[in-house]
């Protein structure tokens, strides 16, 4: 195909970041494959899950489930599992499912919790505050998102290669299909924009809480 006539590199790079987000294109970069059946068992504070040849460990707080009646939402943690912020979301009558690395057992871990729980909110702590905020990109059946972004800048190609290299991943969307309602993005820095609720700051894990627990997310931004 011939260049546009006039058209530099940069130019022609902001034509091809532009084009529509298409989801099934992130689901191929990320190499998404929802799996028809997992298996689990518990012992103790951990339920390990399996689907043919992959393998999860995921801890639970606390060990043993209380009734659905008496709880809200259950967490997915993912990254970092800070004992401030698993005792935020226990406080707020949570139980907390915590698993690292998500990157690589995503599908299976988010295929057991949905089929146990239905709705499931998403927290990703640190290091994997990005990998979160991919998931939710995948995957809508997320309550509600908040993820650390690590004041990842999204605009500079040289992020992507040193913290992000998922050959592919800017040109099916990166973080740029991200519902505005439902997803709360802190530690953005100024250099983390997308759709959603982006906070300059870290939240803390009372804030976090909060934001999760409320009937309405204020639909705006503080950047």
């Amino acid at each position: 195909r011939m260049r546009p006539e006039g058209a530099d590199v940069d130019s022609l790079l902001r034509l091809w970041q532009a084009l529509p987000v298409d989801s099934s294109a992130l689901r191929y970069a990320l190499a998404a494959e929802w799996p028809e059946r997992v298996f689990s068992s518990v012992l103790d504070d951990r339920i390990y899950l399996s689907r043919g040849t992959d393998r999860v460990e995921l801890r639970r707080w606390p060990p043993e489930q209380p009734p659905a009646a008496t709880v809200q939402t259950p967490v997915l943690l993912v990254g970092d599992s800070p004992p401030s912020l698993v005792h935020a979301l226990q406080r707020d009558r949570r139980a907390v499912f915590h698993v690292l690395p998500f990157e690589e057992t995503r599908d299976t871990t988010m295929a057991y919790l949905q089929g146990e729980f239905g709705a499931v909110d998403l927290v990703g702590a640190g290091r994997g505050g990005l990998w979160a905020l991919l998931a939710r990109g995948v995957w809508p059946g997320f309550r509600r998102t908040v993820a650390d972004a690590d004041r990842f800048d999204v605009e500079d190609d040289s992020a992507y290669l040193h913290r992000l290299f998922i050959p592919g991943l800017r040109r099916a969307g990166d973080f740029r299909g991200l519902p505005s309602g439902t997803v709360r993005v802190h530690n953005t820095g100024g250099v983390f924009r997308t759709s959603g609720q982006l906070t300059y700051e870290l939240l803390s894990p009372d804030a976090i809480a909060k934001w999760l627990s409320s009937e309405e997310a204020p639909d705006r931004s503080i950047d």
